[in-house]
């Protein structure tokens, strides 16, 4: 990826966390931990829709069938030109792989009360003020 692209896509993920309203119970599973699992049904429907087999993409980008498969279950952790290689075999950019998979959860969880105090500030002051979440993902 190029110095520009790198520069591009880094602004992309700055705006898109800016602009994007997360609101989940802060004591529930990490959103880092969910990643590699979301970005896997991402990656393999893509596949699919293209009408690939594993082998077909593994050979496109470098690796293995089982990768791929471990991949697609969440298993393996992408390294970045990993992930730049799957976009492209699967005709797509770094950016529109990452903003579907970011955009693949739907089901947010719904933050819930907490007697910790500072969850508790977080939730009275922030996300529950008036014009700002409600809780629940709109």
């Amino acid at each position: 990826m190029s110095t520009q692209n790198s520069h591009v896509f880094a602004r992309f993920i700055n705006n898109l966390v800016s602009q994007t309203s997360f609101c989940y119970n802060i004591s529930y599973m990490d959103p880092i931990q969910t990643i590699y699992p979301r970005a896997g049904r991402v990656i393999q429907r893509k596949r699919k829709a293209k009408g690939f087999k594993q082998d077909v993409l593994a050979r496109a980008t470098g690796l293995t069938r089982t990768s791929i498969s471990n991949i697609e279950i969440g298993r393996q952790k992408l390294l970045l030109d990993t992930f730049y290689q799957i976009a492209m075999a699967l005709g797509t950019t770094p950016m529109e792989l990452m903003n579907d998979i970011l955009l693949e959860d739907a089901d947010v969880p719904t933050v819930k009360n907490s007697d910790d105090p500072v969850e508790q500030y977080i939730l009275n002051e922030i996300i529950n003020k008036p014009g700002g979440g409600d809780g629940n993902k709109s």
